[in-house]
């Protein structure tokens, strides 16, 4: 078993899961998307079209509902394939989580001017740890084989 790495590792998926969810709460309650307040006053955003708004609002939804269902399967991955060693699921959330990473940093220095660098340095920081001591819980432990015969 993995138990740090991937303790560590499904920390980050439920701790990443709450701003996706906490945000579709927030439009999903009649507040226009999170990231115009990032961008825009109060004042700017009163002053754009409802339309447009509708528009951020509804792509806000898909972003969110798309972080909270990769967190979500991306914690079972974790819990029920990575803690077990099966490396597989460690190739897999490193592609995956390296993916989400990326494109959180061009999204934050395209829109936002660097808004959100300390905390996206923090969120690949967890991950590097985790998959650290993930690596070497899997190199420490023999590669298991599994005899391949044909059943007759």
């Amino acid at each position: 078993m993995l138990n740090r790495g991937s303790q560590i590792l499904a920390a980050w998926c439920l701790v990443n899961c709450l701003p996706g969810i906490a945000s579709l709460i927030f439009i999903l309650t009649g507040r226009h998307a999170p990231g115009l307040r990032m961008r825009f006053s109060a004042a700017d955003v009163t002053g754009i079209e409802p339309s447009a708004l509708a528009t951020v609002d509804g792509l806000a939804v898909i972003a969110n509902t798309l972080i909270a269902v990769y967190c979500v399967s991306a914690f079972f991955i974790v819990w029920n394939a990575l803690r077990k060693g099966q490396q597989w699921a460690l190739w897999v959330l490193m592609a995956g989580t390296a993916s989400v990473q990326v494109a959180g940093y061009a999204a934050d220095m395209a829109y936002f001017f660097g808004q959100n660098l300390l905390v996206l340095n923090i969120s690949s920081l967890w991950l590097v740890v985790g998959f650290s001591f993930c690596v070497r819980d899997l190199k420490k432990r023999p590669v298991q084989t599994q005899a391949f015969t044909f059943a007759k």
